[in-house]
């Protein structure tokens, strides 16, 4: 009798026992708050969402700690002129928001990455139809424009209407093989969209600083042609490295992660260097000298010649009616592509430096810029329209 007692008075305080495990164990995390914060933390990696080239970055799975995750970048790669996602839960984590507050005007980013995948195939398509179409002799601007509307429908296809799948199925199912060349191209057509740019004003300040000298300018449009394209590539091969397939909560991701925040603040420095900063500075420079050289000219010409000379200059474009028509467009070209790119990249450098503190507002306006990313692919073609009456060469 004595040893039923025992027995029933061990059985009866390991049930009690187990009985309080099982209430730490299923307690509201309310009442804990450390334990919420840890798990805001572990979830702070996006993981609900596919990373792309312009999403928050994970931060490691919560082993760093809240400061090193203040200064993870908000957009994380740039050859994605094109690719973003849903904004990363960890800001609301530090708000104690619900998880709903994670897709921030998602309708309104599906419409507009709709709109801007429009936009860019069509407006490029009727770009690429027209100067098939054309009668008359083919000219190197027309050869630039040409590459430079194949780069912008690229950037259209791979990287626009990726992140429209991409966000419909949440995560990466197209395997490890996959993430890396499908990064790797979108990265190699973003950067060739800019630098078919950069090629074109080379182009054009030959042609109007040394508009007697035809020898070898085709020649050297190629081998521009071939330097941007061959510069983009090899820019874009850290990308197909860094990227792989990631298992994150259950989710297969394609994934990009740096352990420290100095290197992330590497990466999207020397990624805005050279994806935005010194393509404007050679395309501003460029379109300075050509404005500069025209207005030189025409003072020139205004001076010294006679009417019927002045004719003549006036039908080679270096007086007055030229100049008018180089400065609106070249104040259009360098005015788009500075609009379209200086708030990806400036936004990017503010987070990724610690100068933006993680708000809802803030995640909100950098889910919306993330999505306006491909604009300029999609304004390139409205700028050939404008200018298409313009005489080139």
């Amino acid at each position: 009798m004595v040893r039923d007692s025992d027995k029933k008075s061990s059985s009866s305080r390991r049930r009690m026992t187990r009985s309080k495990g099982t209430t730490l164990q299923t307690e509201s995390p309310e009442r804990h708050p450390a334990i919420l914060t840890a798990l805001c933390k572990w979830t702070s990696a996006g993981v609900d969402h596919p990373q792309a080239a312009t999403a928050l970055p994970p931060s490691g799975g919560g082993t760093q700690d809240i400061q090193s995750e203040r200064q993870q970048p908000v957009l994380s790669e740039p050859p994605s002129r094109m690719d973003s996602t849903p904004p990363s839960t960890c800001w609301s984590c530090y708000n104690d928001t619900d998880i709903n507050s994670f897709y921030f005007y998602e309708t309104e980013q599906f419409a507009i990455l709709w709109l801007l995948f429009i936009l860019i195939v069509f407006g490029n398509s009727a770009v690429l139809a027209g100067l098939q179409c054309r009668k008359k002799p083919k000219s190197r601007m027309n050869f630039f424009i040409m590459h430079l509307a194949v780069a912008d429908m690229c950037v259209g296809v791979l990287s626009v209407l990726t992140d429209i799948v991409w966000r419909s199925t949440v995560a990466w199912n197209a395997g490890n093989t996959a993430c890396k060349i499908i990064r790797f191209s979108q990265a190699v057509v973003t950067f060739s969209s800019t630098y078919v740019l950069v090629a074109l004003s080379i182009d054009r300040y030959y042609a109007i600083k040394y508009p007697m000298n035809f020898s070898g300018s085709w020649r050297r449009a190629r081998l521009l042609i071939l330097l941007a394209w061959s510069l983009s590539v090899v820019l874009s091969v850290p990308v197909g490295f860094l990227y792989h397939e990631k298992l994150i909560q259950g989710r297969l991701q394609c994934w990009i992660e740096f352990p420290d925040p100095w290197q992330w603040q590497l990466y999207m420095t020397l990624v805005a260097m050279a994806l935005f900063v010194l393509p404007a500075i050679i395309i501003t420079i460029c379109y300075a000298i050509i404005v500069f050289t025209i207005w030189a000219k025409g003072r020139q010409y205004s001076q010294k010649a006679t009417n019927d000379e002045t004719r003549r200059a006036s039908s080679r474009g270096i007086i007055p009616q030229a100049k008018v028509k180089t400065v609106k467009m070249t104040f259009i070209i360098v005015l788009v592509f500075v609009l379209c790119w200086s708030p990806y990249i400036v936004f990017d450098l503010l987070q990724v430096y610690g100068h933006i503190p993680r708000t809802q507002t803030n995640i909100a306006v950098a889910s919306l810029i993330q999505s306006l990313a491909p604009l300029n692919s999609a304004a390139n073609p409205l700028i050939y329209y404008l200018f298409s009456s313009q005489k080139t060469r």
